[in-house]
């Protein structure tokens, strides 16, 4: 089973692992069943771009939650980096750096995992940016 950190609300409805084509197929099956609009991918790894690029093509808005201060972060540099950024934000997608996952908020407003209410939001923190 692929390792998913211990965030809290992270077994509700609407949360995804992404590693098989069968992971592919739950996320596609609940946007369209959701009117899903908008969904964060964390972390902004090779996984992480790909699946991101996952929820742009399901004509959501996708956000990529990274907590490294540069995506892709044993990979490449700085330099790498703003250049990465740049061509994904060309295709539409959201990037945000410095962002650490704090919990996964349901539609009731809980965050613990014994809630079956979907996610509606994720909350985190965003110590080094100005907004």
């Amino acid at each position: 089973f692929p390792f998913v950190p211990p965030i809290p609300g992270r077994n509700r409805p609407g949360v995804f692992v992404y590693r098989t084509i069968e992971d592919l197929e739950a996320m596609l099956k609940y946007a369209k069943e959701n009117n899903v609009k908008s969904a964060a991918v964390i972390g902004g790894g090779l996984l992480g771009l790909e699946a991101a690029k996952a929820v742009a093509d399901m004509n959501a808005t996708s956000h990529i939650i990274e907590f490294a201060p540069i995506l892709m972060c044993r990979q490449i540099d700085q330099g790498g980096h703003n250049a990465l950024v740049t061509k994904i934000e060309d295709m539409g997608l959201k990037v945000h750096c410095g962002a650490r996952t704090e919990s996964f908020v349901g539609t009731d407003g809980t965050t613990d995992d014994e809630s079956d209410a979907p996610v509606a939001a994720l909350r985190f923190s965003n110590e080094d940016w100005d907004d």
